[in-house]
């Protein structure tokens, strides 16, 4: 008993440079991803785009390249490539990132956005893999949380910056300032990154093959037998299409509707992912463990309740007129949707086999960038379009009410997953 207590705090001590170096990794990809969205509108102004440009900007054509990449670069990385994938990620997104700021037309930006999809396609896929090899289980949801800190910190960074840079200096220079800074993290990711080969190698079922991908059908057939997976991909698509959404629109929402600056925005959506989405994402994980070690049966129903209680309030911010009120219940409703983001991912990786966790994570990224991400923003810079000849600048208010009625279908299916995991009772070795 004491062996095996030894070895778990050896991991979880050697893992927490590992975990904040990922962070790190994590906030600044997030401060990339979120320029699009901060920048919405000068960038719609100056290339002359329609609201659904901007929705398959932020939506279908990133998240199109980076969601069918994931699954194949997922089985390379489960074979040991942990490093490899996280450091060629870093260098490729940055890059194209700072090439935006060259863009002169919807297709060129499309490109870029593309060339920065396929850049971080396997940072997410390796890093959640590489967290539940190198950190025991009681430590996960609260490792993967603090990972995920990156997207609302990186969210908040890069709507402040992107918005002060736009309202000074152009949209284009945001691009070009803050694309390169990823670059600056490839000595630390060197030296920091672990060889994960030999205990993959160790870990798996069966011998990692080095041949072509001809174990990922057999790998996905695996992992979608499973009841309580498939409510997590379906429920992971769902609230994902409330969340990007919210991403891609509240910036244009605020800027329309109540007549907002740039940088006004940006330092509420700063506040708002920085502030709220931190606290409600650690909150989340360290939530998700404790009721997991004493009611494992109930795990998911915090995160049911909470994405109940998150659009509902999205919804009265949308439709409030005071502005102050707006805020606060978007604030909120930021804060609960982050509560639920890591739980889900957290149960992916117990129920995956450890050769299978990063094809695991790219399921569930599939789930949210494909499904998620496409059909959201589309679904809401279509309404809008429809819209906003009849209602004006609340069209995209209510375009926004009706993406965020779906957080009741993603808190059912959360909560059945929860009742699937424990009536099924798998636990793979080395969960």
């Amino acid at each position: 008993m004491s062996q095996g207590k030894g070895v778990g705090h050896r991991k979880l001590g050697g893992g927490i440079a590992l975990v904040l170096t990922l962070t790190l990794l994590n906030t600044i990809n997030y401060t990339d991803r979120a320029l699009i969205s901060i920048l919405a509108q000068p960038i719609k102004a100056d290339l002359h785009l329609s609201d659904l440009q901007i929705g398959l900007l932020s939506g279908f054509a990133f998240a199109l390249v980076y969601s069918v990449l994931a699954l194949p670069l997922s089985r390379i990385i489960d074979r040991g490539y942990h490093k490899v994938a996280i450091i060629g990620s870093t260098i490729t997104w940055s890059i194209m990132t700072a090439l935006g700021g060259f863009a002169n037309s919807f297709w060129s930006l499309a490109a870029m956005r593309i060339g920065v999809a396929l850049g971080e396609a396997s940072l997410h896929p390796a890093s959640h893999s590489l967290i539940s090899l190198r950190l025991p289980v009681s430590a996960r949801g609260k490792a993967l949380a603090l990972f995920s800190m990156g997207l609302p910190l990186g969210v908040g960074l890069g709507s402040f910056f992107g918005g002060w840079l736009s309202d000074d200096h152009g949209w284009r220079t945001a691009f070009l300032v803050l694309g390169p800074v990823g670059l600056l993290t490839v000595p630390l990711l060197l030296f920091v990154l672990p060889s994960t080969r030999e205990q993959v190698q160790a870990q798996a079922s069966a011998p990692v093959s080095n041949g072509k991908f001809s174990d990922l059908t057999s790998a996905l057939a695996l992992l979608w037998k499973r009841p309580v997976f498939r409510f997590l991909f379906v429920g992971q698509a769902i609230i994902s299409m409330f969340g990007f959404s919210l991403t891609a629109f509240v910036g244009a929402f605020f800027m329309r509707v109540h007549g907002w600056s740039a940088l006004q925005t940006g330092s509420f959506i700063a506040f708002s992912n920085g502030l709220g989405g931190s606290i409600g994402l650690l909150l989340g994980g360290v939530v998700f463990d404790f009721v997991g070690k004493r009611w494992p049966r109930i795990q998911m129903l915090p995160i049911a309740a909470a994405l109940l209680l998150s659009g509902s309030l999205a919804i009265l911010a949308w439709l409030v007129p005071s502005s102050p009120a707006s805020a606060v219940c978007a604030f909120l409703a930021t804060f609960l949707y982050l509560s639920a983001a890591v739980p889900p991912i957290a149960m992916a990786q117990s129920v995956a086999e450890p050769h299978m966790r990063a094809t695991a994570s790219a399921l569930m990224t599939l789930s949210a960038s494909l499904i998620g991400a496409t059909a959201g923003p589309l679904l809401v810079g279509a309404t809008s379009d429809f819209l906003t000849p009849i209602y004006g600048a609340r069209g995209i208010a209510w375009a926004l009410v009706g993406i965020s009625c779906s957080q009741l279908a993603g808190a059912y299916c959360f909560w059945r997953a929860g009742r699937s995991r424990a009536q099924d009772g798998h636990t793979p070795p080395s969960a």
